[in-house]
């Protein structure tokens, strides 16, 4: 069985495949025998949408153990989550969903046997929590909207459109919820949808391929899942108000760019093209240079430097000596968006960027020179500074230390009590 209920998609050409064959039946007015349970469902006025749902979730689940006949019980279970998953889908989309969930799965569970009467059905059709439901719908659409293309069921231009805005969407989800098994089914998907680029774009030749960017879920420093930008996190803070309707607010203030990228792990979001993806990490760099010039007493910015430059920058350093090569050109014009960014952070910054270029550990040896060079005095105050922010973050935790400091006491006491007593 597997233990991580998004690492399913495997399989994910056979889900689409069964859908598929779903849909040609009910087109065809094909009637399943086995599902003639389902007719005694009665829900009142939407009784109709839930005697379809069943009849249809019975035949998704007979074409799937014709599917999976010669597979091995743990690619079996794979299915099960995905028909549970289908099942727990189509049933939200009824309006009056709370009231009728009960009586059908009740209802499901106890005149369809699929497996046989030793095989309990609530342990593998049951009702899912919400979030995760939304999530898995999430990263199927991806998926989806591949086949879509290769089917020709929408253009070229809508699919472009559509992983774009799909795809962030997850992204952004992913760091939001904090769950390690949502964002790792995306990095499955980041590695499927480059591999499959032969199949998906074999009717579009000379179209270009959407291209999404790298995607890691350990970088750096910390060698933590999603918890890449410990230290930006702490100093500069996310770009993000939690969201769970694939929906998201990013707050275009300053460094927001910066904080973007921070709230991603040093992951960037999906771009249309390359001028894009180009002008934001050239907005990125700019912000962080300026953020560091800003805040050269912050007693932990050489950390933070240091997180940055070798979870990010490093591994983004050819792309930037190709935009630098580029637009440091003096043979030809070079109009494109990230190149005027590009001078713009050249005239403010010079400096700092020629050193970063050139040797970026330097760079953050210089922030550390300049803490160690200042006076005492200064030094002692910043210290004592840093040292009330880590109180005041701290401060929250407090009650419940003491209350558990307590309670400790109190059993001591009451066990001391206990052999005084005997």
């Amino acid at each position: 069985m597997t233990t991580n209920k998004y690492d399913i998609f495997n399989f994910i050409d056979s889900y689409l495949s069964l859908e598929t064959q779903i849909k040609r039946d009910n087109e065809q007015k094909i009637v399943e025998a086995k599902a003639s349970f389902c007719n005694s469902l009665n829900h009142g006025y939407e009784k109709q949408q839930i005697i379809e749902i069943c009849q249809n979730f019975v035949k998704l689940f007979i074409y799937t153990k014709t599917d999976y006949s010669s597979k091995e019980d743990s690619e079996k279970s794979k299915y099960h989550i995905f028909l549970n998953y289908w099942l727990n889908y189509k049933l939200r989309t009824i309006a009056n969903y709370n009231y009728i969930k009960t009586g059908f799965f009740n209802h499901l569970n106890k005149h369809y046997k699929p497996l046989g009467d030793t095989v309990n059905m609530n342990d593998i059709i049951y009702e899912e929590e919400i979030n995760y439901i939304k999530n898995m719908n999430m990263l199927y659409t991806l998926y989806k909207n591949n086949d879509d293309l290769t089917q020709g069921n929408i253009s070229y231009e809508v699919f472009c459109k559509q992983i774009k805005e799909k795809y962030n969407a997850v992204l952004i989800k992913c760091f939001n919820d904090g769950n390690y098994g949502f964002c790792e089914a995306l990095k499955n998907f980041n590695d499927y949808y480059k591999q499959n680029k032969s199949n998906i774009m074999k009717d579009y030749a000379g179209k270009e391929y959407p291209t999404l960017p790298e995607f890691n879920l350990f970088l750096g420093l910390h060698n933590q899942p999603l918890q890449v930008a410990k230290l930006g996190s702490e100093l500069i803070g996310g770009s993000y108000i939690p969201s769970y309707d694939e929906k998201y607010v990013v707050n275009r203030g300053k460094y927001s760019d910066l904080k973007e990228l921070i709230f991603l792990q040093y992951n960037l979001r999906m771009e249309e093209n390359d001028n894009a993806k180009y002008s934001v990490m050239i907005n990125i760099l700019h912000q962080f240079i300026q953020y560091c010039n800003e805040n050269k007493n912050e007693l932990k910015l050489s950390s933070f430097m240091k997180e940055f430059i070798e979870s990010y920058y490093n591994e983004k350093k050819n792309e930037y000596e190709k935009i630098f090569n580029e637009c440091s050109s003096t043979t030809e014009t070079n109009t494109n968006t990230y190149c005027g960014l590009y001078n713009k952070c050249k005239r403010e910054f010079e400096n700092e960027l020629k050193l970063i270029k050139e040797d970026a550990q330097e760079y953050i040896k210089r922030q550390d020179d300049y803490i160690q060079e200042l006076p005492s005095y200064k030094l002692f105050i910043l210290q004592a500074k840093a040292l009330f922010q880590d109180f005041d973050a701290m401060s929250k935790y407090l009650p419940t230390i003491m209350s558990t400091m307590e309670n400790r006491r109190y059993r001591r006491r009451e066990y001391y009590k206990y052999l005084y007593q005997t």
